[in-house]
This record gives C-alpha cells, sequence and structure tokens, in this order.
C-alpha cells in the first residue's frame, strides 16, 4: 500500500506546539506542570499525592526528606516541616496532602 501525499498541490501542515498544548489543556482538562514531592518511606499521604499527580499528568519529582538539610528548606519555604509530604508546584510551596488536593481541585 502507497503512501498518501495529501493531494495535488498540497503541503505539510505546519504544527505549533504553543496552541496543540493550549488545546489539549482545554480539551481534556490537564495541565502540565512540575510537581515536587517530599516523601518518607511507607507515607500513604505521600502515595496519594502522586496518585493524583499521575491521574492528572503532572510532572512528580520525588524526593526523600531525610536528604534536605535545615537550611535548604529555609530557603524554599520559610521553615522546616515535620511532617510528608510537604509539596511544591513548580516553585511555589502547597503544603501537605490535603492542601494540595484542594489546589489541584482549585484548578
Amino acid at each position: 500500500m502507497s503512501e498518501w501525499h495529501g493531494g495535488k498541490g498540497s503541503t505539510p501542515r505546519q504544527i505549533n506546539k504553543e496552541k496543540f498544548d493550549t488545546n489539549w489543556d482545554s480539551i481534556f482538562g490537564k495541565k502540565s506542570m512540575k510537581v515536587t514531592v517530599f516523601t518518607a518511606p511507607h507515607c500513604v499521604h505521600c502515595e496519594t499525592v502522586k496518585s493524583i499527580c499521575k491521574q492528572r499528568g503532572y510532572e512528580i519529582v520525588e524526593r526523600d526528606i531525610a536528604e534536605v538539610m535545615p537550611n535548604e528548606w529555609m530557603r524554599m519555604i520559610g521553615f522546616v516541616p515535620r511532617s510528608v509530604p510537604q509539596v511544591l508546584v513548580g516553585e511555589e510551596y502547597i503544603g501537605g496532602a490535603s492542601d494540595f488536593k484542594a489546589y489541584v481541585d482549585s484548578q
């Protein structure tokens, strides 16, 4: 079977990635965003946050909370958290699992 070439005088369509991404978001309701999740082993709430991210198609960056030094926390969010998960969307601090769920629901 031969390839179809579009007919007489047709040229390939130019692809506008920005327009494609905008249309994708409006059609499927998904927004491409990077979510950093600070986790600990065996954390049920951490798994909930990661599950929400997967369902929404968000890019997940998972970090072990034990590997983050207090001065890095101070620089990122202004205090040292005492619970997990801790979630950042891009550079914006969101909070824990319930805060992230509320944030996602408001989008």
